[in-house]
């Protein structure tokens, strides 16, 4: 890890792709809150 990864972290994006190829850019807190979190869920 760089210390650059640190810096501004509601200003990276996260580009999230499905095998289909539909490509979701999202803050981290967007892929936590709409993605990460349900898939959680869904799989436990």
């Amino acid at each position: 890890m760089n210390p650059t990864d640190f810096v501004a972290p509601t200003r990276r994006t996260i580009a999230h792709t499905l095998p289909n190829g539909i490509i979701f850019d999202l803050t981290p807190e967007q892929f936590a809150r709409d993605w990460a979190i349900g898939q959680f869920y869904f799989h436990l």
